[in-house]
């Protein structure tokens, strides 16, 4: 059998990253190692397989170009990795290539079919089997039973149609034995073509953990990963990075988890690791604001550390407790200037239009932003994910304004109204905050020679280009 595993792109042109459960607008290519661990763990467990993956946003193909690459593969399972927001042109560009390859069995999964499963398998035309959760093994198993030619009853976290009943197999226990699956399938993928926006060098994805034990309203990790948070060891993690060192060259990483430094004794251990191994590596990751602190920030930067997000979200601890963050002002604001004190740079997220927002909390958060003036902010307004606290919230005010999934982008949904404000006065406070903290002069000499690396390169141009196009000059500024 041959498997082909799909991160693909819509026929109107939108690019979308699409990474385990994140799901936000692009503005630069990420390796989708959500398919290249799905790939990995079916090679392990059934060797003779034939595996390919497309990544159809990376190699920058368009839809037509997509379609015709899937179907003269003529893989026996397709595997597509969707979206909220492009669940309907997924759904279509599966339908076009089952028309064409009416024998191949067609696997959806991603946060959306994860949440939505029966919605998905209600386009008979489209889709065959839904992966509920983390798909790795339960994807494995699948492609055992179709080749073998037995039965699905038994494969956790699979949803399917036997006629015109809906199957739910029950819900796989979340992996806790990190360590004993395979190494991404990087060599399936093409890397040189994922470049860092942040240093203008090839990079590539390590995850560090899994899941997350807090309750940040909006956050779709708790539907995807669940509460449990679940780390590989440190010497798990050095191997891979030595693997990838010496078989791909990359030494740019970005350490993927929900929250990377939950666990102290773990972030040091693995800072310790990485010096005393000597690896010469540089790496970002995304941390909580209120476990970070002056010793840690300089663990991390002493072991090859550059850049540390922050979750910030709110310039209004009245909003912060509203949203279920468990941070308030006074953490982030040490946060910030711990690792600002120690030589890493910040990038700092913020959130706008949860309930309970004002014109009032959200000048806060703009004030805040410009008060820790980070090395990147970015602003969203919040999207009512299904599957997330946020969407239940909305549901129940009556707030909500769509059931269009397609309106559901992250970071920009025009989808709820609270009477007073709706997402439209969130969206253009968001565009107001990218001009208020970025065309500022001195932020704009700040920007340029921070990013030299990215004007010697023509990527690092269009990736500029994106940034001011699609952030600091989109929509216009509120009244």
């Amino acid at each position: 059998m041959k498997t082909l595993l799909l991160n693909p792109v819509t026929d109107d042109g939108r690019r979308i990253l699409r990474s385990e459960r994140c799901q936000v607008k692009a503005v630069s290519f990420w390796p989708p190692i959500a398919l290249a661990y799905c790939a990995a763990v079916v090679r392990a467990q059934r060797p003779g397989q034939e595996l390919a993956i497309i990544d159809a946003e990376g190699e920058e193909l368009n839809h037509g170009q997509m379609v015709e690459r899937v179907v003269a593969a003529k893989p026996d399972v397709l595997v597509i990795q969707d979206t909220t927001a492009t669940i309907a042109a997924d759904l279509q560009s599966a339908a076009r290539i089952k028309t064409r390859l009416p024998r191949t069995r067609t696997v959806f999964i991603g946060l959306h079919s994860t949440v939505r499963g029966a919605e998905v398998l209600a386009r008979r035309d489209a889709v065959d089997f839904v992966i509920r959760n983390e798909p790795e093994y339960a994807l494995a198993e699948l492609v055992a039973a179709l080749e073998d030619g037995h039965a699905l009853t038994g494969i956790a976290g699979l949803s399917y149609m036997d006629g015109d009943h809906l199957v739910e197999n029950p819900a796989r226990q979340v992996n806790k034995a990190l360590d004993l699956m395979p190494f991404p399938a990087r060599d399936l993928l093409a890397n040189d073509r994922y470049i860092n926006p942040m240093t203008g060098k090839v990079f590539t994805l390590i995850k560090t953990s899994r899941g997350c034990p807090y309750q940040c309203v909006y956050c779709t990790a708790i539907p995807y990963y669940g509460r449990a948070w679940r780390a590989r060891s440190v010497p798990n993690i050095i191997a891979e990075i030595k693997q990838v060192k010496e078989q791909h060259g990359i030494d740019d990483f970005l350490f993927h988890s929900d929250t990377f430094n939950l666990n102290r004794k773990f972030v040091f251990e693995l800072c310790q690791c990485m010096i005393d191994e000597r690896l010469e590596v540089s790496w970002m990751s995304n941390c909580r604001a209120d476990l970070m602190d002056l010793e840690m920030a300089r663990m991390m930067r002493a072991a090859g550390s550059r850049m540390v997000s922050f979750g910030i979200e709110s310039g209004s601890d009245v909003m912060l407790q509203a949203m279920k963050k468990g941070l308030t002002t006074d953490q982030a604001r040490r946060a910030v200037a711990c690792c600002q004190e120690a030589g890493l740079q910040v990038i700092a997220y913020f959130v706008l239009g949860t309930p309970g927002e004002t014109r009032q909390t959200m000048q806060q958060t703009l004030d805040f932003a410009l008060e820790l003036d980070p090395e990147v902010a970015q602003f969203f307004v919040a999207t009512p994910f299904p599957g997330t606290e946020f969407y239940e919230q909305a549901l129940r005010m009556g707030a909500l304004t769509s059931d269009n999934w397609e309106d559901y982008m992250h970071g920009e949904a025009d989808v709820f109204d609270y009477g007073d404000l709706s997402s439209k006065d969130f969206i253009a406070f968001k565009n107001h905050c990218y001009r208020r903290f970025y065309l500022r002069p001195g932020r704009i000499l700040r920007t340029l020679s921070s990013n030299l690396s990215l004007l010697q390169s023509a990527r690092g141009w269009g990736h500029i280009a994106r940034f001011l196009r699609n952030r600091i000059f989109a929509g216009a500024t509120p009244g």
